[in-house]
């Protein structure tokens, strides 16, 4: 599939010491390069530069209609909740405030706290990994931090090394007793999801349930 995909270097887009342009980069690329395939005869092109920026595209996203752009993301920094926290193990989580609905019950598990001391606080009642378990079991976006050792011998890492690096799946029309059904003879309703390894890089391709038609 590496030949239907075109990329451009264009430089750095983000200040930061992580390879995300490799990551988005790769991620885009593996997507494109499977609705190509799925399309026939098109070419995906991408610039590093832009799928860099696309990672934090909500800050650059702008709005005729003022009135109906979410809140900015600045305001958000200002809850009690956000970025690395410690918890009474001595451990840290990472506390994503993103999302507003993620937000709030996050707050909730820590007893809506009115500011950062007294999230502080409540992360202090807590341990790490119960913390991030009952998070994950709500589905909730966070997650406690771990060495790249503690990554490499997690389940988490030992089931993503062995997910096959891209697969697809599509599914037929069913026919409804006509036996001569051009149309059922075609894919229809292949979804794909990209899931990307966090510590080596590698472009993980997951399928999901097709969508009905």
């Amino acid at each position: 599939m590496l030949e239907q995909v075109e990329m451009t270097d264009q430089g750095r887009a983000l200040e930061t010491r992580f390879r995300v342009a490799e990551a988005a980069t790769a991620a885009l690329a593996a997507g494109g390069a499977i609705a190509a395939s799925l399309m026939g005869n098109h070419r995906a092109r991408i610039s590093t530069r832009a799928a860099e920026a696309s990672l934090m595209s909500y800050h650059f996203l702008r709005y005729h209609d003022s009135a109906k752009a979410p809140p900015e993301r600045t305001a958000q920094q200002t809850r009690p909740i956000g970025g690395f926290m410690q918890t009474g193990d001595g451990r840290w989580m990472y506390m994503h405030p993103g999302f507003p609905h993620n937000t709030e019950a996050l707050m909730q598990i820590l007893g809506n706290p009115k500011d950062r001391p007294a999230a502080q606080r409540a992360l202090e009642k807590r341990t790490a990994p119960d913390l991030e378990k009952e998070i994950w079991t709500k589905g909730l976006c966070s997650a406690m931090v771990r060495s790249p050792s503690e990554w490499d011998e997690s389940t988490h890492c030992q089931f993503l090394m062995w997910v096959p690096l891209s697969t697809k799946e599509c599914t037929k029309q069913p026919t409804h007793g006509h036996a001569n059904s051009e149309q059922a003879a075609h894919p229809v309703g292949s979804r794909n999801c990209c899931m990307l390894h966090p510590t080596r890089g590698n472009l993980l391709q997951l399928p999901t349930v097709p969508k009905p038609i």
